[in-house]
């Protein structure tokens, strides 16, 4: 519109300008006015910057947990083979028992020859069994190492690859599918960070604003607790005990962990000083309303100190790794 006017004001101007410089000078202005084409570049290239990095943070995200979920599953796998080998290793089988056993049972010849043949195949694998244990013990260690060095925010992604190819994982890599995992305790349509306690209770960070603290009200159950910072704004935290029904009283580590959650996403995340958090359960929370998943002071059934600086680590990890699994 304002290039309309310009083009309005020159053919008005333009009959009256009395000498050639004065049109010259017009002339000029009026070729900048009209060539809007030449700032197209800048302006392409300014939107084209964001959608690139939001590209790349994606495709990093989704590598960071193609590499954790392989190295998980196979941690997983390395621990049911240690725990199986250990109990082998300490219920032990003597063979001179097997043998006295056999003889005591007055076997035919042929009989017992075969439970000694068996009794000796059965030693020497016994005899392997602290070699073998050894093996997955040094496999752990690895996988162990590489998840420490992938939860670093600047870890070389493609360094931990060709290691993690190195023990043998590379084939998995190429058949993980990564897309069909879906994250352990996140509801559909949930765009908050997502973490686990130290007894494995899900705790969910909403975002701030009412349609996430609805869906947050729409998935807590009644055992279920709320925490959020009784001073100032700040996220809606829920620690999803519902989803272990082993959860006790006495886990305090876990409300811990979802009090310095509520700390860190609000004001107090720059303080020294820890933080007094409410919490309560699902009951008494508003259910409905502009106030929904608020509590009030009156109606908690505790209060713990957030630390923010506690989970400050977890917190990073958790945004790099859950970039592409819904939280912006």
């Amino acid at each position: 519109m304002i290039t309309a006017y310009c083009y309005a004001a020159i053919a008005t101007t333009w009959p009256v300008l009395r000498t050639v410089g004065e049109q010259s000078v017009m002339s000029a202005c009026a070729t900048k006015l009209m060539a809007p084409r030449m700032l197209k570049p800048h302006f392409v290239e300014r939107t084209a910057r964001p959608l690139a990095t939001a590209t790349s943070t994606l495709q990093s995200a989704r590598e960071r947990r193609l590499l954790k979920g392989v190295l998980l599953e196979a941690s997983e796998r390395q621990e049911s083979a240690a725990g199986a080998l250990r109990e082998q290793l300490e219920r032990g089988t003597d063979v001179s028992d097997i043998a006295e056993s056999a003889n005591a049972c007055g076997l035919p010849e042929e009989e017992l020859e075969k439970s000694k043949k068996a009794a000796e195949k059965q030693r020497r694998r016994a005899e392997l069994v602290p070699v073998r244990l050894a093996e997955v013990e040094s496999m752990q260690k690895q996988i162990e190492d590489l998840l420490v060095a992938l939860s670093d925010a600047d870890a070389d992604m493609a360094e931990v690859r060709a290691r993690m190819c190195d023990i043998g994982l590379g084939k998995r890599l190429e058949t993980f599918d990564v897309d069909s995992v879906r994250q352990y305790g996140r509801p559909d349509g949930f765009r908050g960070l997502v973490l686990t306690s130290p007894r494995g209770v899900p705790i969910l960070v909403g975002k701030k604003g009412i349609e996430s603290d609805a869906l947050l009200r729409q998935t807590a159950r009644g055992a279920d607790l709320w925490f959020q910072v009784r001073e100032g704004p700040g996220s809606r935290v829920l620690l999803r005990v519902s989803m272990h029904k082993s959860f006790g009283k006495g886990n305090r580590s876990c409300m811990e962990m979802a009090a310095n959650l509520a700390a860190y996403f609000s004001q107090a995340r720059t303080h020294d000083e820890p933080v007094e958090v409410m919490y309560t359960d699902s009951r008494r929370v508003a259910a409905r309303g502009s106030k929904i998943g608020q509590m009030k002071y009156s109606k908690r059934l505790g209060s713990l100190e957030g630390n923010p600086a506690a989970v400050a680590d977890a917190v990073k990890e958790a945004q790099l790794e859950q970039a592409g699994w819904g939280y912006s």
